[in-house]
Order: structure tokens, then C-alpha cells, then sequence
């Protein structure tokens, strides 16, 4: 599935802002505190580009990685709070980031 079909399953509440925007806004409102604004990483989170990741780097092992977390890396477990939706979304987006792609 791209970026785009998950997108446009996404709620609608930002119906007047491009898709991109609403997951770019949700990684920020959730993810970049830990991970960086360019998922160049952070004080208290590892980087999501130019590593391997710990659980994997397809979009469904990041999918399961947010939703489940990780109480050894300090990771929340985001299936708690997070749509699936959302946590799929946002997982193409880190994929697509770490392709350089959007």
C-alpha cells in the first residue's frame, strides 16, 4: 500500500490540509520529541535514518514496533493511543523518509 492509498483511509479531521501534512504533523506531535524533527534522533530517542532498526525497517515491522513499543528502549507502546491507521500511516512515512522518497 503507498503512501498515498493509507493516507486517504486517514480519519478525516484535517480534511483541508494535504495528506503528507497530517502525518507530518502527527510525527511531530508524537514522535520527534524522541526521534528528531528529521528522524535524525534525539536526546532521549535513538534515529529512525542511517541505522538498522532495532525491530526491523519494513513498514509493518515499524507499524508493530510503534504500536507495541519497547519498555527496554524507553519506546511507548503507541497501539495504546494510535489508530491502527494512524500507526500504519505514520510507519510509511518513516519508511518512506528513510528511502528519501518524500
Amino acid at each position: 500500500m503507498s503512501l498515498l492509498a493509507a493516507l486517504l483511509t486517514f480519519a478525516s479531521t484535517a480534511h483541508a490540509q494535504p495528506r503528507t501534512d497530517v502525518v507530518a504533523t502527527l510525527y511531530a506531535e508524537h514522535c520527534a520529541v524522541c526521534h528528531g524533527d528529521n528522524l535524525q534522533g534525539a536526546a532521549q530517542g535513538t534515529p529512525l535514518i542511517g541505522i538498522d532498526l532495532a525491530g526491523g525497517a519494513t513498514v509493518s515491522a515499524i507499524a508493530a514496533s510503534t504500536a507495541k513499543g519497547s519498555t527496554a528502549r524507553g519506546m511507548p507502546a503507541w497501539g495504546e493511543t494510535l489508530s491502527a491507521d494512524q500507526i500504519h500511516a505514520l510507519a510509511l512515512f518513516i519508511t518512506e523518509r528513510r528511502q528519501g522518497t518524500t
